[in-house]
């Protein structure tokens, strides 16, 4: 065991308000409750808004549902009073019955597909923003289920989809605590920006978080699915770009060039700063090879910060001052003038945080050597501006949004009605994938 001095970063301060600054604390929850979301107008449930979708079987639970969602349970107190968003009960929600009885996964995927799609040729007024889908639980890795094949047919319409299982509902004690996070989801699907973390004036960097992902085999050879998902440096989401699984390296790092640069076309403003990309533990020097030429075809000369983020490293730090000896949330362990060990989570009631996360600095990068503190407290606040749930891992958006995405595709591309097309649509404009 070595003795390695730190220093510890405050914890990030979220805002709740543009108009008032003061509308600011250091937890999600209670400050959502307090003082409404962030940004709300881009969220308007209209007539048809919201589309539920759930087996005849399980009526009453969806019922549960609906009514948890828009009017509360426990400390949470619904939809509307949460989120500030006017929910017009009678006109906003319709409903998507399922013939299905439930007791074989594979003939209630084929109800659920065949329902939706039943309903997709039907004639409406306008579909809706969001679907709440009411599924059988099932392992993640089962495909043939009614969870995927709902995600599947509902993002052929362009519809994002929020998932919840029967168990959860039957489950008082774990359902009111989960349903705040249900309607978090929901809202950040809908458009809408929860909170931001608070960062300083001169900090006007996008950031991209690049990764790949193996997501199953074509014959005898793998498929290679390649993501970038942009932020700005508040944690504010502006769009996820990614493409069909490649059957080969060059035609990834192909496609993944033609990705990188029709994100820098659509989300680098003439303000910002510097471009910082974040590279997750499976990309290496030809993703920053692809990132630099699509800056020079862009025509970019902003500085530009290549960091890896590593939350596999064997690297693990304790704080011997504490009985826990568990290493405090924040704290920034230098191993060089370019490499630092993060603690971004703390003790909780639910166990010890996962281990630390390594950051280094890519010799490639365009940015001074004295600008890699600043970086590292970037991360730390980024870890901050995850919206899959008010108490979920404090691990950067950049890599959670992107692993939940390269997960989620990675199932879909064993449903046989998923079209991977759709990932160049206008859904990446939000984050579905949550």
């Amino acid at each position: 065991m070595t003795s390695i001095p730190g220093t510890r970063l405050p914890p990030p301060q979220l805002q709740f308000s543009a108009a008032f600054p003061s509308r600011s604390g250091p937890q999600a929850y209670q400050g959502v409750r307090a003082y409404g979301p962030f940004d709300s107008s881009a969220v308007s449930l209209v007539d048809g808004s919201l589309l539920f979708v759930f087996p005849r079987a399980l009526q009453a639970l969806a019922h549960r549902l609906a009514e948890a969602w828009l009017n509360g349970v426990g400390s949470f107190k619904g939809f509307e009073s949460m989120f500030r968003v006017p929910v017009t009960t009678g006109q906003a929600i319709k409903s998507l019955v399922v013939n299905s009885d439930l007791t074989d996964h594979r003939s209630a995927a084929a109800a659920y597909r065949a329902a939706i799609a039943d309903w997709a040729a039907s004639p409406r007024d306008r579909d809706p923003d969001l679907a709440l889908v009411l599924v059988p639980y099932s392992e993640r890795w089962q495909t043939d289920t009614p969870y995927y094949e709902a995600k599947a047919a509902l993002a052929n319409m362009g519809v994002p989809s929020q998932m919840v299982t029967q168990e959860l509902i039957s489950e008082q004690s774990r359902f009111q605590w989960a349903v705040a996070d249900i309607a978090l989801a929901s809202f950040a699907k809908l458009g809408g920006v929860p909170w931001i973390v608070e960062a300083p004036a001169d900090d006007h960097d996008l950031i991209i978080g690049i990764g790949r992902r193996d997501v199953g085999v074509e014959g005898q050879r793998r498929r290679i699915f390649g993501y970038a998902v942009t932020f700005i440096s508040n944690g504010t989401y502006r769009q996820t770009w990614s493409f069909a699984p490649a059957a080969d390296e060059a035609t990834y790092l192909t496609r993944l060039g033609e990705t990188v640069q029709a994100a820098l076309r659509s989300d680098l403003d003439v303000d910002q700063g510097r471009l910082v990309v974040h590279l997750s533990r499976r990309t290496g020097v030809r993703e920053i090879g692809v990132v630099q030429r699509a800056m020079k075809q862009v025509g970019i000369t902003l500085p530009a910060a290549f960091l890896r983020l590593d939350d596999t490293a064997l690297w693990d730090s304790t704080d011997t001052a504490d009985e826990t000896w568990v290493a405090p949330k924040g704290l920034v362990v230098q191993l060089g003038r370019r490499r630092a060990l993060l603690h971004a989570e703390e003790l909780g009631a639910t166990g010890p945080p996962d281990g630390p996360l390594l950051i280094e600095l890519d010799k490639r990068s365009t940015v001074p050597d004295d600008a890699f503190d600043g970086l590292v407290a970037q991360v730390f606040r980024l870890a901050h501006a995850n919206w899959r749930g008010f108490n979920a891992r404090s691990k950067p958006a950049t890599l959670v949004y992107g692993e939940e995405l390269a997960g989620l595709v990675g199932y879909l591309a064993d449903v046989q009605s998923w079209n991977p097309d759709l990932l160049r649509t206008d859904l990446r404009n939000r984050p579905w994938f949550l």
